[in-house]
């Protein structure tokens, strides 16, 4: 089986009210990057942090602070992956589809 890592650029898009889409990058590091559109909103926003993941759970957990001033805590629990995409559900409960760029 191939071991689940998100090291790279991945464009992703989320099933939730507002038609999230844009564009995340994952470090060596334990970096992360976030460029979010928000669509129906038409809004931008940038989230910094780090990432770490519990393999045995198949959780992706976000640390950061969006737009530089609001704390931003996620998880994203994984249900599918493969060398190019995954995908799973977000601590909100939306789903999340990732692929690399």
């Amino acid at each position: 089986p191939i071991l689940f890592n998100p090291v790279g650029n991945w464009n992703f898009s989320i099933n939730n009210s507002t038609a999230s889409t844009g564009q995340v990058q994952f470090t060596y590091a334990g970096e992360f990057y976030v460029d979010l559109l928000e669509q129906t909103l038409n809004q931008r926003h940038t989230i910094n942090g780090i990432w770490q993941f519990d393999q045995q759970n198949q959780v992706l957990m976000l640390q950061g602070m969006l737009n530089g001033t609001l704390p931003w805590n996620y998880a994203i629990t994984i249900q599918s992956h493969s060398f190019n995409h995954f995908s799973g559900f977000t601590s909100d409960g939306f789903q999340i589809s990732c692929t690399k760029k």
